[in-house]
């Protein structure tokens, strides 16, 4: 340990720890270890420090099978790193392409969200207080051109946080920030650390290695050798504006967002555009990453959803291959897509029928038992009125019914838009019905076709239940 550029580099990580992170001794430290030269030598530095600081380490690898032989080469290059310094290792993996198609990501953004799924899940797991990453000033200088390249605002630009908390105990820390990739290599040649290079990294296939290997090498050459350095300053500058804005982003998104209920939210119109249009899209990029746990969502997206506040009811917009904003009356609608919903279900007039996330129940009673008031999901019919044959289904455009008091029809889009129903719900709605007639709008209104009246002998009651998945 006697070598200048390890006792350097040891200094000035172990300065980090103490008066940046402000980890404590006993702490217990889970390292995100890929197998590269970054997350090698952070085993490595946290190993020289663990007995001083009392650290209990964990060593925690993902592998994304992305490069068959290679991958599975890195999995066990940090497992037996790990078995040499005496640390727990876990390990788990993915299909990332399947991720990447399913929810429209980059493989690169797939392979980020399930890798650290599994080390969040791993540290709650284990009680861990840290997870420490192997993140770069370098890795600082390709995000901001990344984000600024896809359109990012100023989050995006802001770099990568050096801590983040994601429980209330638990935190990801990056203590090589501060640090350049030279200096890294530099240790970790001196201290004859085993790595392996991940052949991907030179492949100018992915986004950020095109960056890495094209970008600013041309950035360094024609405009300025320490472009690293400057843009790191920058993203240190954003960063401060970022976390203002945050705070009276916060404040606005409390006063303008409704209806927060299972995968949706509502952002009210009449208050939103009385925001300038940068806060609006940081109360929309707030909303959108914190309520979907999603990455920073692109300019162009939040442009795409700014435009629905121009464009007539009913107007829809794709946030991603899973989220759908539309334009209601008074409010933008944010809902996840649900799968195609076309239900035709014969039924008899007694049991019980499910059909997608509801059950109907049919049962016969006596006239003295009618209660008007149990439930507004429970309504009586005449049983005498209703064919033996009936039928649960969907929805369907040009639908009409005869509402219970009225003489004449009426289209059902129009009474739902009456009842002040969301445009989002209309295709879900669930009608009770016979061959030719809706005898009820399941929660909503029945007929008055099928009503009881005082000639009424035999009555069925119908119950509409939503079942709790």
């Amino acid at each position: 340990m006697k070598n200048k550029s390890i006792s350097d580099f040891l200094a000035k990580f172990e300065d980090y720890l103490h008066n940046e992170a402000h980890i404590d001794e006993y702490s217990k430290i889970m390292v995100a270890v890929s197998g590269g030269v970054d997350s090698m030598s952070l085993l490595d530095a946290l190993a020289n420090l663990a007995h001083e600081y009392k650290f209990k380490l964990y060593a925690a690898h993902y592998n994304h099978k992305l490069r068959g032989l290679s991958s599975d080469a890195d999995e066990e290059l940090v497992k037996k790193t790990a078995e040499k310094y005496n640390i727990p290792y876990y390990k788990s993996t993915g299909n990332v392409r399947q991720h990447s198609e399913k929810l429209g990501l980059s493989l690169e953004l797939a392979a980020r969200n399930l890798r650290y799924r599994f080390f969040e899940r791993m540290a709650k797991t284990l009680k861990v207080n840290y997870i420490v990453t192997g993140h770069t000033s370098d890795d600082t200088a390709e995000t901001f051109l990344l984000n600024l390249i896809r359109g990012s605002g100023i989050t995006g630009l802001s770099g990568i946080p050096r801590q983040r908390y994601i429980g209330k105990n638990i935190s990801i820390v990056r203590p090589y920030l501060n640090m350049r990739k030279q200096e890294i290599i530099r240790y970790a040649k001196a201290r004859r650390l085993k790595w392996n290079e991940d052949e991907s990294n030179s492949l100018l296939f992915f986004t950020r290695n095109k960056v890495r290997h094209d970008l600013i090498p041309k950035l360094k050459e024609d405009y300025s050798p320490a472009i690293i350095d400057v843009i790191n300053r920058t993203s240190k500058l954003l960063r401060g504006a970022d976390n203002y804005i945050a705070e009276q982003v916060q404040k606005m998104l409390q006063s303008v967002i409704r209806d927060k209920v299972g995968t949706r939210f509502s952002v009210l119109i009449s208050l939103f555009n009385t925001f300038d249009e940068f806060i609006q899209g940081e109360v929309l990029q707030t909303a959108l990453t914190s309520f979907y746990k999603m990455q920073n969502v692109s300019m162009q997206t939040i442009d795409r959803i700014l435009e629905l506040l121009q464009k007539p009811t009913g107007a829809l917009c794709e946030v991603n291959k899973s989220i759908i904003a539309l334009r209601d009356r008074d409010y933008i609608i944010f809902d996840k897509k649900k799968e195609n919903f076309n239900i035709n279900l014969p039924i008899n007039k007694s049991g019980e029928f499910v059909a997608g996330d509801a059950k109907l129940i049919l049962s016969k009673v006596a006239k003295k038992d009618i209660n008007y008031d149990d439930s507004p999901n429970a309504e009586y019919f005449d049983a005498d009125l209703l064919p033996s044959r009936l039928y649960i289904r969907s929805y369907m455009p040009g639908d009409t019914f005869q509402p219970l008091g009225m003489t004449g029809t009426m289209k059902i889009s129009d009474f739902l838009t009456n009842e002040k129903m969301p445009l989002i719900d209309k295709p879900y709605v669930l009608m009770l019905a016979t061959q030719n007639d809706i005898a009820w709008i399941c929660g909503k209104r029945i007929s008055d076709k099928f009503k009881i009246s005082g000639d009424t002998k035999n009555v069925v009651k119908a119950e509409y239940i939503i079942i709790d998945k």
